[in-house]
């Protein structure tokens, strides 16, 4: 075996690990479109590292084990992409749960006609996964299928942001170009096993390429770029009609002026939604720490995003999506980033706080 391929897979291990860490810090999982997506980081994360477990182990029954959860981590790893592009491109949920039941069969059956006994590797330490050639041919057809599955509405988003905003392609769509990336590394290990019946877990060090791309497309100026981008092929779906910045003790800092224009009072409307919040949290204690998200009426929508230290509220007209929110969450980190120490001790003045018209400007000009 190539000596350096167990540190090969560590590194993409390793990769894809600080693009997981990145996305907590940036997003948090807060919405189902983060958190398909860490998810399918983490998975590759799961499954580099069970390969070069593998390679170092002395037990052959450990060795097994580990080969198995590789495979059970790379098959939810597709499942999970599928999910996060579909959710990306704005299926409803209720539409992706057909998507886990091949998967799930899938699992059930890789211990049985997937994953082999493993062969020891050259030198006596360390082994080699090894797969059964009829349920891997299986297997890679899956793993072929859901990559495109994935990759079709992921392109279909790049396509619509193309349409109305130009951006490069190189910075603003890491991730579909790790993607591809992903589904010709497959591709060509499956031809590698299937023809040559080579055991070499080439794969997962390969994964180190797309890793790296993935990481760029994680850092905060790059994924400015993408989200700049989807925002604004977004924002015909939807009219920020107001906007509200609030203290986290329900203090209003200030509102958008088509609020004074329509003749409604933002103090008296931040004190009654602190109110409703406050009630929300007092009745419903299992809604989590980010209590009250949304409120429906009529044809408009609040939307309410927390802070660390504000939230912002804004009236929307038309569907929400998760672009909208990835957007409010921006805006009010590089706010707080901006006032951090004013907020901390907030005295109640507004004008000590700086950017807030700029911020409210920006959301009710979408």
């Amino acid at each position: 075996m190539v000596g350096w391929l167990p540190w090969g897979a560590i590194a993409a291990a390793a990769v894809w690990f600080a693009v997981v860490g990145l996305q907590i810090a940036r997003y948090r999982y807060r919405t189902w479109t983060e958190a398909f997506l860490l998810a399918t980081c983490a998975c590759f994360v799961v499954y580099a590292t069970t390969d070069a477990y593998v390679s170092w182990t002395s037990s052959a029954g450990n060795a097994w084990q580990a080969e198995v959860l590789g495979a059970f981590a790379l098959t939810l790893a597709a499942a999970f992409f599928v999910l996060f592009a579909a959710a990306l491109h704005g299926r409803p949920l209720r539409d992706l749960a057909l998507v886990l039941v091949p998967p799930a069969a899938m699992i059930v059956l890789l211990p049985i006609l997937v994953a082999a006994p493993p062969i020891p590797a050259d030198g006596g330490l360390g082994f080699l996964p090894r797969y059964g050639v009829i349920g891997f041919t299986f297997w890679a057809a899956y793993i072929d299928g859901y990559g495109l599955m994935g990759i079709v509405p992921l392109y279909r988003s790049y396509q619509e942001m193309r349409a109305q905003v130009q951006v490069s392609s190189r910075r603003a769509f890491a991730f579909l170009l790790a993607a591809i990336a992903i589904m010709f590394g497959w591709i060509a290990w499956n031809a590698t096993f299937l023809v040559f019946r080579s055991d070499v877990p080439i794969f997962s060090t390969f994964l180190l390429v797309p890793g790296v791309i993935a990481l760029i497309g994680s850092l905060p100026r790059s994924h400015t770029g993408f989200l700049a981008g989807l925002r604004q092929a977004k924002a015909g779906q939807y009219g920020v009609q107001a906007a509200f910045l609030l203290h986290r003790g329900g203090l209003l800092i200030d509102s958008s002026d088509v609020w004074r224009e329509v003749g409604v009072d933002a103090d008296l409307f931040s004190a009654t939604l602190d109110v409703i919040q406050n009630f929300v949290k007092t009745s419903f204690p299992g809604m989590g720490p980010y209590g009250l998200r949304s409120v429906a009426f009529g044809n408009r929508t609040l939307l309410i995003e927390r802070g660390r230290h504000t939230y912002l509220v804004i009236v929307l007209t038309g569907a929400e999506d998760e672009i909208l929110r990835w957007t409010l969450r921006d805006l009010l980190r590089e706010f707080e980033g901006r006032n951090a120490e004013t907020l901390r001790n907030w005295s109640g003045q507004p004008d000590d706080a700086h950017g807030v018209k700029e911020m409210l400007s920006t959301l009710v000009t979408m």
